[in-house]
């Protein structure tokens, strides 16, 4: 217990106090002084004691003092010395109940406010429930705390979000294979929604048709032998015709050839033409296999000259040049178009490869009966067209495989839901945003304050359920002791319904007023109804 008061310095109107002769305290200790001698200073002093709270102290430092408040004791034979500092031993056994102590813990005026029921829960659930309140609400304190940086953390991966989707949404986005992809196809998907029109009106890509060009015909037709003809009986006929026709000989003998009669007679002079070397050369010239044979070069000079003129080139330069223009649509519509082929050079090496066959054709056609050996330059130019003829493969199997993509654009324009996509888009791009690596740490940040705030919440809780447990009854007890003198006192009311309560994330001792049977809360309610302000006043005036 305190002993004595050995010195008070520089508080209240105390500037250098030291109690003159027998100043101890007993078990009852009076002291009387009229007012402003410094009773609630000395009140100030020993809260200050009891608390190990300088401040009371502090608060009443002498104005005209030189130097800080500074206070002696003897306690239980120890000296103990405080100041603005604190003390040098605590004594958490001092309570003292006066003006200040009501004003903060029981009421103040006509109120009852969450400040005095908290301060009056501690006192009624002992040291116990005390050190569990104060875990309680030092966790409220770090809840709270932790919601500033939560909230700039929220706004962060909001802002990445968009509308539409909470920040926690956001960071629970599964993430998706392959997103870039996902995204051009569904892009193109709705893209052809909105184009369906356009679509409707666009072809697909067209195949280009290689001149067909008879270079096997040709290589074999250079390459025959024809039988049963001489080539005496070819030099023989053609010497003639130059000798003694036109141009029109050759056709003028073969016609007349057919008039010789059986008899062998001419049909011009009526002499016998049996076993002339001349006739008989005219009739292996003029057989039929020798004709089809030299009419078949003819006809291999003229397919040569079609397959390979300018208008076969110009017609695959229109095919290119159309596929260009649709691949302008398509390929905005997310159909895939990267086919090429350079006309130019492909129209040089068809002219090469014309150039090349027919000069075989013609060496054919000077001696028809003997196969013509291939020249270097026309197999050079079957070697160049060739490699054309696989661009030129190669480009339609480009068409086939965009083909196929512009018939799904097409299936599915008829059938897409654009507003769908709208938003199967929406979430996709956000699934892209989602897995970047900016916006994987901001919302690892978001993430981890949520969880850190979880444990708060989640060691709060159990705290309170502790609280409950340890306060339940010693409240009812507190409640019970009170009601004992407010009968003692001869009060017209006693207090209901005690109970722990919440608020503010803080426990506080929540209780009613009984008058006459009737519970009267502590707070207003509505105008007109009775509550602790008006209840009691009424009483003392009656009283």
């Amino acid at each position: 217990m305190i002993d004595k008061v050995v010195q008070i310095s520089n508080v209240g109107r105390f500037s250098s106090c030291r109690p003159k002769g027998s100043a101890g305290f007993s078990a009852l200790t009076v002291l009387y002084a009229e007012n402003g001698r410094g009773k609630t200073t000395l009140s100030a002093i020993l809260r200050s004691l009891g608390r190990d709270d300088s401040l009371p102290m502090v608060e009443r430092t002498a104005v005209a003092g030189t130097g800080g408040p500074t206070v002696k004791l003897l306690i239980d034979g120890q000296p103990v010395t405080g100041d603005s500092t604190g003390w040098s031993a605590a004594c958490p056994e001092v309570d003292v109940f006066d003006a200040s102590f009501v004003e903060a813990n029981v009421f103040s005026g006509s109120t009852i406010g969450p400040d005095h029921r908290r301060n009056l829960h501690s006192l009624a659930i002992g040291p116990n429930g005390v050190e569990l309140a104060r875990r309680v609400e030092e966790l409220a304190a770090k809840i709270t705390e932790a919601n500033g940086p939560l909230r700039t953390a929220e706004n962060a991966v909001q802002a990445l979000a968009g509308d539409g989707l909470t920040a926690a949404a956001f960071c629970q986005l599964s993430q998706v294979a392959d997103i870039d992809r996902q995204i051009e196809v569904v892009s193109c998907d709705l893209k052809a929604a909105e184009s369906e029109s356009l679509i409707d009106v666009t072809h697909s890509f067209a195949l280009i048709v290689a001149p067909q060009v008879p270079i096997e015909a040709v290589k074999a037709h250079l390459g025959a032998k024809l039988e049963g003809v001489s080539a005496d009986a070819v030099v023989r006929t053609r010497q003639h015709i130059a000798d003694h026709l036109d141009d029109s000989g050759e056709g003028w003998l073969e016609r007349g050839l057919g008039y010789l009669r059986s008899d062998d007679e001419c049909p011009f002079c009526g002499r016998g033409v049996e076993g002339l070397p001349l006739i008989e050369a005219y009739e292996q010239y003029f057989c039929d296999a020798y004709s089809e044979h030299v009419g078949k070069t003819a006809k291999l000079i003229e397919a040569t000259k079609e397959e390979t003129s300018p208008a076969a080139s110009a017609e695959v330069q229109r095919t290119v040049d159309e596929n260009v223009k649709v691949a302008a649509v398509w390929t905005d519509l997310g159909v895939e178009w990267k086919a090429s082929l350079d006309t130019a050079r492909l129209q040089d090496r068809l002219h090469e490869l014309g150039e090349a066959l027919r000069d075989g054709l013609d060496d054919k056609g000077r001696a028809p009966l003997e196969p013509v050996s291939l020249a270097d330059d026309l197999e050079e130019a079957v070697r160049e067209w060739n490699s054309q003829h696989e661009l030129i493969n190669a480009y339609n199997a480009a068409v086939v495989a965009a083909n196929a993509a512009v018939a799904r654009v097409k299936a599915s324009a008829g059938t897409a839901d654009a507003p769908s996509l709208r938003v199967k888009l929406e979430l996709l791009n956000r699934v892209k945003r989602r897995y970047e690596k900016g916006s994987v740490e901001t919302c690892d940040t978001y993430v981890g304050l949520v969880e850190s705030k979880k444990r708060l919440e989640a060691k709060k809780e159990l705290a309170w359920k502790a609280l409950e447990t340890e306060s339940k009854a010693m409240i009812k007890s507190y409640a019970a002791e009170i009601n004992i003198y407010l009968e003692k006192f001869g009060a017209q009311f006693t207090i209901c319904d005690p109970a722990e309560g919440r608020h503010g994330g803080k426990p506080r001792f929540d209780y009613c007023i009984d008058i006459d049977g009737c519970s009267i809360p502590l707070g207003t309610t509505a105008a007109g109804q009775a509550h602790f302000g008006n209840t009691l006043r009424l009483l003392c005036i009656i009283t």
